[in-house]
C-alpha cells in the first residue's frame, strides 16, 4: 500500500550565487512567506544590499563604502531596487539607526538535499 507521504520532502537548493539580480529580486518580491523569498534576501545581502525596513526597498552604496552599523546615521548616494518601476534607481539617502533589516535567518539543511 502507498502512502500519500511516503518519504520527507527534500529540495534542491536554489543556485543562488549565480543568479542575477533581477532574479534574486523576482524571487523575493513574488514568493512572499516562503523559503525561496528568505533565501533571495539571504543572497542580497550577502551582495552587499540592505533591506529598508520604513520604506521597503532594498540599497545599496554607490561609493565602495560598507554600512557602518555603529554609526547613527549615514548620508551618501545609494542605488535602490524599485519594485513598482523594476529598475535600479540612484537617489541620496539619510540612513538612521535602525532602519537597515538585519541579516535573514537562515533555513536547516535538513529542507535541502
Amino acid at each position: 500500500m502507498f502512502g500519500y507521504y511516503r518519504k520527507a520532502l527534500r529540495f534542491k537548493r536554489p543556485m543562488l550565487k549565480e543568479m542575477e539580480l533581477d532574479s534574486l529580486f523576482y524571487m523575493f518580491y513574488t514568493f512572499c512567506g516562503d523559503a525561496l523569498q528568505v533565501l533571495a534576501a539571504g543572497e542580497l545581502y550577502q551582495r552587499g544590499w540592505r533591506f529598508h525596513k520604513i520604506l521597503q526597498v532594498w540599497l545599496t552604496p554607490v561609493e565602495p563604502n560598507v554600512f557602518d552599523h555603529d554609526a547613527p546615521l549615514q548620508n551618501g548616494v545609494y542605488r535602490y531596487f524599485s519594485y513598482q518601476r523594476w529598475e535600479f534607481i540612484r537617489d541620496i539617502f539619510k540612513i538612521t539607526d535602525g532602519v537597515l533589516e538585519g541579516k535573514p535567518q537562515e533555513f536547516s539543511d535538513a529542507l535541502w538535499s
